[in-house]
């Protein structure tokens, strides 16, 4: 933090270059334990699909869509520091990306246009894997010190204590306490909704207090609220119920098949106002094409009505959250309507 040296090695490494995407030469590589997949393997090749640079991180994508690993790694959740260990927390996403290189000329580049350009768009496979990891690393070696597969993904900032705990809620709702030596969870608390910022730790009248704010994340399924949790050892309140206000995830592929979908409101589209909503709240998960963006979300189904497109968005899907208590039915129902009409082109 002194002089902004490496702690450990980080290498220059020459990478594969597109003249058109005015690509680097090299990429700055920290050496040490690989946290996650930085290339795509071979048993998890999407059918179909041909890899360039076997898929690894840093692979160049043109006009053609190409693949990379990880789709968005250890992204915006915060970390977590021990200075008395010198380990850092980190949970990471492993799956696979897509993106190519958008239709335009070098006499548009830098040309405003006051819309959002994206430059390009993502494209997925779809029928991909993708896991989540906690992983405790040694600053001081880049080397793995523990690591353990998280069943609810990466989504919540965490917090280490100096008592050695690891604090960091799930979209289930409940506040867990992981060891941090060994990743062993030691301990859980049901909130009414997830806590999605950092738990704060702070000390009153010689008594350690643990504070959280338990409101669920719009970008995550689970219950939402809006409640403070303070907590001690002293403590007399017990664990609560998860929030009423809950988007319970149905099945992987947005919908119970088995659950009938909602029934459209008797309202007029109003296309320009769904187009606005999708280009503001979605585009960045589903793409511009709906085959796939940067975040958790996937590719939509071609084959999509407007009525499955209206009931995923309402309820929610697997990693998806549920917009039901964000936007109107009227405003959903336009935004399942420009799905259809103008982001799912291939019929």
């Amino acid at each position: 933090r002194i002089t902004g040296e490496g702690l450990t090695p980080i290498i220059d490494t020459p990478v594969p270059q597109i003249a058109e995407q005015f690509t680097a030469a090299t990429q700055p590589i920290p050496q040490g334990d690989t946290m996650i997949n930085h290339c795509i393997p071979d048993e998890q090749v999407p059918e179909g699909w041909t890899l360039t640079n076997n898929g690894c991180t840093y692979t160049p994508f043109g006009r053609e869509a190409a693949l990379y690993m990880p789709l968005a790694g250890s992204n915006w959740m915060p970390t977590a520091f021990d200075p008395a260990s010198g380990y850092v927390y980190v949970c990471a996403s492993e799956g696979i990306g897509g993106a190519f290189l958008g239709d335009f000329g070098e006499d548009e580049l830098g040309v405003q246009t006051g819309e959002m350009i994206y430059g390009g768009g993502f494209k997925l496979p779809t029928g991909t894997t993708r896991r989540s990891y906690q992983i405790a690393v040694d600053t001081r070696t880049h080397n793995i010190v523990w690591k353990i597969e998280s069943d609810v993904g990466c989504n919540a900032g965490a917090t280490v204590t100096a008592g050695g705990l690891l604090l960091i809620s799930r979209q289930d709702g409940t506040l867990r306490a992981y060891d941090s030596t060994n990743g062993d969870e030691v301990w859980r608390f049901q909130l009414d909704a997830q806590a999605a910022p950092s738990p704060v730790v702070f000390e009153h009248d010689g008594r350690q207090k643990l504070l959280v704010f338990a409101g669920g994340s719009l970008y995550s399924p689970g219950p939402k609220s809006d409640s403070l949790w303070l907590l001690s050892l002293d403590g007399t309140q017990g664990p609560t119920e998860l929030s009423s206000n809950t988007n319970a995830p149905p099945s992987i592929g947005g919908g119970n098949a088995a659950e009938a979908p909602l029934a459209l409101p008797d309202s007029p589209v109003d296309l320009a106002e769904g187009e606005q909503i999708y280009t503001a709240i979605c585009n960045a998960c589903h793409g511009p094409e709906g085959q796939g963006g940067h975040a958790e979300g996937g590719a939509i189904p071609v084959d999509s009505t407007i009525e499955h497109i209206f009931t995923t968005a309402t309820r929610g899907g697997d990693k998806m959250p549920s917009f039901g208590a964000v936007y109107t039915p009227e405003q959903l129902k336009s935004v399942a309507t420009h799905v259809r009409q103008n982001v799912l082109k291939t019929q």
